[in-house]
This record gives C-alpha cells, sequence and structure tokens, in this order.
C-alpha cells in the first residue's frame, strides 16, 4: 500500500507540475472546444465553455505511460493495460483534432482518388456500388441509432476502432492467458469458452464509450474515474496484483491533478483522448483482475449514463417519446434546472458509493 500512494503522490506531482504548460500549449495552438447545437442551443449556460480547450486527457495519458514505462513495466500485469490507454489515446486523439479542424478534407482526399477508378465505366460503378452494400448497410444501423456528427469519426468509424483494440485485448486473453472464465458476484467463476471473446470486446468498447457520453461536466468524468480507478487500486494490492495497483494509483494521481484544473469552471476538458482510452483501460482492469463484472458496479454511473442514451433512442425510434428530458443521464438533471455543480457532486456521491460497493463485493 505504501509503494502504491507513493506512485499516485508521484504521479499527481509530475502531472500536476506540466497542466499548466499543456493547458498554455492547448491554448496556442487553438485545440479548442466547438458549439454541439444539441447541447447548447438547450441549455445556455453551455455556451460560456465555448473556447475551452479541449484534449487535456493528454495529463493522464502522457504522465500514466511515462511512469509505467520507467517504474512499474510488467509482461504480466502492466504491458495490456499500457497498450490499450496508449491505442485508445491515439484514436482518440485523432478523433479530437477531426472535430476541431474537420473531416471534410480527408473525406474529400480518399474521394479523390476513388471516384476517377470507380468511373472509368458502367461496369465498374455497377460493381463498387454491389460491394459497398454490406458497408452502407453497417453505416445505416450507426446511422439510426442517433446523431451523425460531420466532424471527427463516425459512429461506425469509432465502433470498428474499439472492436479492432477489443479484439487484441480478448486474443491476449484468451490465447495467451487462456482466459475463458467469467466471474460472477457471490457465486464464483463459470467457463463460457470461446465466448470470453465478445465479452471483452462487448466490455472494453461499452465502457468506453460510457466514459466518453459522461465526459460532458466539467469534472464529472474525471471525478467519477478517480474512484473507480481508486476501487481497483484497493481492489488489486488486495488480490495480490500488485504491479496492476501501483497503475491504478498512477492513473489516480494524473486524475486529481486534472481535476484541480478541470473542477468547474474548467480551464481545460478531457474529450475523447482521455475519456475513450480511461474507459477503456479501466475495463481491461477489471478483466485482469478476473472479477469482470464488478465493473458493473465500479462503473455504475458511467453504465446508467450509456443506458440512458440507449433508453433514449429505442423510446424516441419506437414512437413512443423521450423518456428524459434529454440524454445522457447528466443532462436530464440540467434541463430540471440543476445547477452544473450540484449535477457533477451528487453524481460523485453516487460514484463514491458504486465504488465502495464494488471493493466489498469483489472481495467477498
Amino acid at each position: 500500500m505504501i509503494k502504491a500512494l507513493v506512485f499516485l503522490l508521484g504521479s499527481l506531482i509530475v502531472s500536476f507540475a506540466w497542466a499548466p504548460l499543456l493547458i498554455k500549449f492547448l491554448y496556442k495552438c487553438n485545440v479548442r472546444r466547438r458549439i454541439r447545437q444539441e447541447v447548447e442551443e438547450k441549455i445556455e449556460a453551455r455556451r460560456v465553455k465555448l473556447g475551452t480547450p479541449i484534449m487535456g486527457g493528454l495529463l493522464m495519458v502522457l504522465t500514466t505511460i511515462a511512469i509505467t514505462l520507467v517504474f512499474n513495466l510488467s509482461r504480466a500485469q502492466t504491458c495490456l493495460p499500457l497498450f490499450c490507454l496508449a491505442i485508445a489515446g491515439i484514436f482518440g486523439g485523432i478523433d479530437d483534432l477531426l472535430n476541431i479542424f474537420g473531416h471534410a478534407k480527408l473525406s474529400d482526399t480518399v474521394r479523390g482518388g476513388v471516384t476517377p477508378i470507380v468511373t472509368l465505366s458502367g461496369f465498374t460503378w455497377n460493381i463498387y456500388n454491389i460491394l459497398l452494400l454490406p458497408w452502407n448497410a453497417f453505416k445505416e444501423i450507426f446511422r439510426a441509432l442517433g446523431s451523425y456528427p460531420t466532424s471527427g469519426f463516425k459512429p461506425w468509424e469509432k465502433f470498428l476502432i474499439q472492436v479492432a483494440i477489443g479484439l487484441v485485448a480478448a486474443w491476449w486473453m484468451y490465447f495467451k492467458l487462456d482466459w475463458h472464465e467469467l466471474w460472477l458476484p457471490f457465486l464464483g467463476t463459470f467457463d463460457i469458452g470461446i465466448f470470453y471473446i465478445p465479452l471483452v470486446v462487448l466490455m472494453l468498447a461499452g465502457m468506453a464509450n460510457a466514459v466518453n457520453l459522461t465526459d460532458g461536466m466539467d469534472g464529472l468524468a474525471g471525478g467519477l474515474l478517480a474512484m473507480a480507478f481508486t476501487a481497483y487500486m484497493v481492489i488489486s494490492l488486495a488480490l495480490g496484483y500488485n504491479q496492476i495497483g501501483y497503475f491504478c494509483a498512477t492513473v489516480v494521481g494524473t486524475l486529481l491533478s486534472f481535476l484541480y484544473f478541470n473542477i468547474h469552471p474548467a480551464r481545460f476538458e478531457m474529450a475523447d483522448v482521455g475519456s475513450l482510452s480511461l474507459g477503456m483501460t479501466l475495463a481491461v482492469i477489471a478483466m485482469m483482475l478476473r472479477r469482470e463484472l464488478s465493473l458493473l458496479i465500479v462503473g455504475g454511473v458511467f453504465v446508467a449514463e450509456v443506458l440512458s442514451v440507449l433508453i433514449q433512442v429505442a423510446s424516441v425510434k419506437m414512437g413512443r417519446g423521450r423518456v428524459f428530458k434529454m440524454a445522457p443521464l447528466h443532462h436530464h438533471f440540467e434541463m430540471l434546472s440543476w445547477p452544473e455543480t450540484k449535477v457533477t457532486m451528487r453524481l460523485w456521491l453516487a460514484g463514491a458509493v458504486l465504488a465502495f460497493a464494488g471493493v466489498l463485493v469483489a472481495l467477498l
């Protein structure tokens, strides 16, 4: 436990030291928040956030990678979480940059190279359209699920990237570590065989998106992630996974320094580079501790956020109207005229209670 606290305090000091430099860099490069019409037009108080630097998640990702590589690299325990943190962080960062500077230029470049080839004749054009039928159907599924942004990665693009990362993690766990058992609270473990692979993919992609959806208020996602990683730090050390415990402590330290600058009014925001990578890493930690379903408790607020979106979309698509005034859940409370700080602190309280409950259930 003492060594874990050293990692926590060390990462806090290191990340706190270079956070002002990162904020200054983001301001200088104009890496700033753009308008989200579906939110800003309905919640007037949100408009003051326009121009706030994003990609603050770099603080956690880069600090954690550096400290882990130097002081806590372990092939058995920290390589996989580190890999997921880094790869998801890279794609999250690319998504943030596309959201800021535009997706159109990239799309136009690709189309400019393909169009002259497929329009050579009617035959090539017909073949091209036939080959694209399954791809277009796949994209339409995600179009029907909700928003279809014009910048950044499209929903189906994000999904494919998350599935690809999840498959790498699943391959490592199933074939390299020979893991194929699912832990159920109070009941023990059950062999689920090859179904362990889609479970890993579902948990990693699901938690990445859940944290990403929750990252909509100053301090909200950062505070909840700090509680969740603290819970897994305790679970790791109690179960003897010391290197994972030190890794979680490192993340917690960076999140605490991030929160200093992110609590209302935020100096910068986490954005996809932080939310997608930390959400996916949280799921990987739960899997590596062999306490998979504890994630539903420890990350209970994140689960509630993503469920609120799914329920809202399903209800609207079935013609039954809106269940929530606005989804995800934290915006529903805002629409009830709760101040942003009130929503954040009450969800923090819920996250703290669920973190305690998750530790209890995981260690019973």
